[in-house]
C-alpha cells in the first residue's frame, strides 16, 4: 500500500492506540489509520449514571439513567431518576455525565 496516498495519516508506534478499539475489522498488513479507530464505549444504555451539575459555587449529584451509548466527550440522554426528566449530559468518565445548569 503507498502510504501517501492515505489522507489522514497513520499510527507507527502502537501507544497512542492502545486501548482504542477498530471500528470495522482490519485486513492483513493493512495501516492503522485515525478514520479505523475509535475510544471504547464507557457508558452503555440503560446503565446507572451519576449526574453532576455546577454553577459558580453551587454544585448537585443525582442518580440518573442512560438513554443513550457513547465515549468519552459524546452527549448523551439521561433520565433523572427523582424527576424522571430527561436531560442532555456529556460523558465525562465511565459511569459519570456533566449537564449545565
Amino acid at each position: 500500500m503507498d502510504i501517501e496516498k492515505l489522507k489522514y495519516g497513520y499510527f507507527t508506534q502502537p501507544e497512542p492506540i492502545v486501548g482504542m478499539q477498530l471500528r470495522r475489522n482490519l485486513t492483513v498488513n493493512a495501516p492503522f489509520t485515525p478514520k479505523l479507530l475509535r475510544f471504547p464505549i464507557v457508558i452503555q444504555r440503560g446503565e446507572q449514571v451519576t449526574i453532576s451539575a455546577q454553577a459558580s459555587t453551587l454544585s448537585v449529584k443525582t442518580n440518573g439513567i442512560a438513554l443513550g451509548s457513547g465515549t468519552v466527550g459524546d452527549k448523551i440522554p439521561i433520565r433523572n431518576s427523582k424527576s424522571q426528566r430527561v436531560v442532555e449530559g456529556k460523558i465525562i468518565s465511565a459511569g459519570h455525565v456533566a449537564v449545565n445548569m
